[in-house]
Order: structure tokens, then sequence, then C-alpha cells
């Protein structure tokens, strides 16, 4: 099984460009299985009172069914967006494959501090359950949920077998290693590989710098991606140090 990391610069407000944006890079890898995108890579972040405007949630809506649709003869796509649910705006990931949306996680932590304002817009998830690819349950996180030791906690006891985090986390300095040292917790506490894919690009203050990257199960980097530079990488599953029968 083939994973490609999508680090890319989505623009914040122009779903019709992130949606070519996202295609673009995924009729380029077609030997792909899954391509997996940063975090609310399809409104671009952050998209703060875009997603309480009902207009732009029904651009985002049609947006995703025209990505599922997209994945009939295409890799399959694990792309962040915001998600509209019982009058609920929520920041989730939402599996695109086989045609169709199988699978979608809400955000479970929600940063409110500094720079970030997401309480304000959208509603916090429950902890979630892992999302399933080809036989690969992934337990998936976003940006803040890595944080914490309870989203990992749960997505192990829940069966996954491969942890994928979305971000669109900000540079700042001793931020990069940080990150790593935080996602090395993560792993070694529930023995689980994880990939991490983070934009680049900057909004308003903010600057991201990617440096997106892969963990071994014990926490040892096994692809690091470079800064400030959209870039695709594949990688087996395998490589991962997943077994053939987490791939079955």
């Amino acid at each position: 099984m083939i994973l490609g990391l999508v680090q890319c610069n989505p623009t914040v407000g122009d779903v019709d460009g992130n949606t070519a944006l996202i295609k673009r890079l995924q009729t380029a890898n077609l030997e792909a299985d899954l391509l997996i995108f940063p975090e609310l890579v399809l409104s671009g972040y952050p998209p703060e009172d875009l997603v309480l405007q009902p207009v732009f949630m029904e651009k985002i809506d049609a947006a995703i069914a025209d990505l599922a649709r997209a994945t009939k003869a295409a890799p399959a796509l694990l792309i962040g967006a915001p998600w509209l649910e019982n009058g609920n705006v929520y920041n989730a990931a939402i599996l695109l494959q086989d045609g169709q949306i199988s699978g979608v996680t809400a955000k479970y932590h929600l940063p409110n501090y500094g720079v970030f304002d997401e309480k304000r817009v959208f509603t916090a998830g429950t902890l979630p359950n892992p999302l399933i690819f080809q036989g690969l349950k992934l337990g998936v996180m976003i940006c803040e949920d890595l944080w914490f030791a309870d989203v990992a906690k749960a997505l192990k006891q829940r069966g996954s077998d491969l942890f994928c985090v979305l971000n669109a986390s900000p540079f700042e300095t001793g931020k990069p290693a940080k990150r790593l040292d935080i996602a090395a917790s993560r792993v070694r506490e529930n023995k689980t590989p994880l990939v991490y894919v983070n934009i680049i690009g900057g909004q308003d203050e903010l600057v991201f710098d990617g440096r997106s990257f892969c963990l071994s199960p014990t926490g040892q980097p096994v692809l690091q991606m470079p800064p400030w530079e959209e870039k695709i990488t594949l990688i087996s599953a395998e490589s991962l140090g997943l077994k053939s029968e987490a791939l079955a």
C-alpha cells in the first residue's frame, strides 16, 4: 500500500481553487493508494467566520461531493474540511474513496489561545473511532489532538494501525523540534507508527512551514519533508512497520 503525504499551500476562502489544487495533485500521483492532505485544506486555514456563512458551507459540501466522485478512477483522499452536521460546524477529516464519503472524524481539542480562535466557530467532536481504508485502521487526529494523550489512547484502544495527523501548524522558533517530540511521545505510548502532514504558505500574520514527517512504531524518524516547499512524498505502509495482517 502506497501512502502520499501532501504538503501544499491552500488559499483561505478559495474553495474552487483549493479543489483544483487537490485534483491536480491527485492526478499527478496515480500510483498512490491514498493521499493525505493537511488540516482544512479545502477551506484554507484559518477560515474564521467564513464557516458561519451558509453559502460558504454549501460550496464546501459541493466540493466534497465533487472530490468524492473523483476517487472512482484516482487515488483515495483524506482531506481536512469544515463539516456541517445537525446545525453544527466541525473541523473535520474526511476520507473519500471509491466515489463516496466513507468516513468523517471531527477535531476533539479546539485550540483557543494565542493566534487560535477555533472554539468560536467550530463545535468540538467526540473521541474518534478509526477510519477504515482497505482494511487499514487509520487513527486520525487533527493538529491540536496530537498534543494531548487522550485522543491517541482512544484511537489505539479502538484498534488503530496507523496514526494520521492533519495539521495547519504555524511556525515559531523551536516549534519543529517540539512537534517531533510530541509526536514521538504519542507513538511510544501506543506503539503505533505515525504520519504528520502540515501545510505551507501564509495567512495574515501566520506562516506555515510544512516539515511533514513519518515516525516508526518506536518513534524514530522514517521520513522528513522539507520546509516551505510544496511537495508530495510517497511511502509504503510496510516501511512504517505495518505488518501484513494490518493491510489485509
